[in-house]
């Protein structure tokens, strides 16, 4: 099986009858809040249903940032997976509108598998679609994605450097 360990103390909520959870992580510097949607990959209202459902967990929290898992692209093309994320994150924002949780911010996770939707540049791209949706960069996943390219400063420089480019990666206040 696979395992998740974390240095920090952590809640995780697991849900009888739905296939995703919500993690509380108690770091330093503040409270994080994932949601692993368990990438269903048709457009489904659970998914949506799962980020509005974690959106109010997380406002009962006080937390504004929602961590998102963008799927896998299993038996399409990475194009038409990027359309379906696309469409599944325009209706989520309009559904966080709708329920009151305009101020969320979903944060879109690079991922390390290679079938996971999750490079930079797909991570990159969705981020540009709205205001409310921000990068989430985990460089371990992006090493595991590149095979440990990313061994030098300048390698993790590049990655930056891309996401100063799309003007994404500084434009919300902490």
């Amino acid at each position: 099986g696979r395992s998740w360990k974390t240095k920090e103390p952590a809640i995780l909520f697991y849900y009888k009858k739905n296939w995703f959870n919500i993690i509380a992580q108690f770091k330093s510097n503040g409270i994080y809040y994932y949601c692993n949607i368990a990438s269903p990959f048709l457009i489904d209202d659970n998914t949506i249903k799962y980020i509005l459902q974690s959106a109010n967990a997380a406002h009962h929290m006080g937390a504004d940032r929602l961590v998102v898992h963008m799927g896998a692209a299993k038996d399409i093309t990475r194009r038409y997976a990027m359309e379906i994320s696309k469409t599944t994150i325009e209706r989520a924002l309009n559904e966080l509108d709708n329920a009151g949780h305009g101020d969320v911010t979903l944060c879109m996770e690079t991922m390390g598998k290679i079938n996971q939707m999750g490079t930079i540049e797909e991570v990159m791209e969705l981020c540009t679609m709205d205001e409310r949706l921000l990068p989430t960069v985990d460089f371990g996943h992006l090493n595991a994605r590149m095979q440990g390219a990313l061994q030098t400063e300048d390698d993790f420089d590049h990655i930056i450097k891309y996401m100063e480019k799309k003007k994404i990666l500084f434009r919300y206040k902490i």
